[in-house]
């Protein structure tokens, strides 16, 4: 289960929907194909969207978070090879901003 922070009191409208604002650490073993997240993880009950906002970086190196929505996980990638990040890959110092919109 991923490190989330919530930002806000997920109390932001979408047109019909609910925004809620968290930030995300990275997890300090990475597990190869992502770190599982359901709707609840958001405090929501259905998760429709969840959107990052910018990079994450360390200061060195910056990395990419996608959400799998097929398999809802939260999967790193190294931008400058476009390759998923190593299993066992601390990531702990990494942090981005998410958007989970859903209702």
């Amino acid at each position: 289960m991923p490190t989330l922070s919530k930002q806000d009191d997920g109390l932001l409208s979408v047109g019909n929907a609910r925004a809620v604002v968290f930030e995300y650490a990275g997890p300090l073993s990475y597990v190869t194909d992502g770190d599982s997240i359901t709707a609840d993880n958001c405090g929501l009950k259905v998760l429709q969207a969840l959107v990052p906002c910018g990079n994450p970086s360390n200061g060195s190196a910056v990395r990419l978070v996608e959400w799998d929505r097929t398999n809802n996980k939260l999967v790193w990638y190294v931008p400058n090879t476009g390759a998923e990040v190593t299993g066992a890959t601390d990531l702990s110092a990494f942090t981005v901003r998410l958007v989970a919109i859903g209702k």
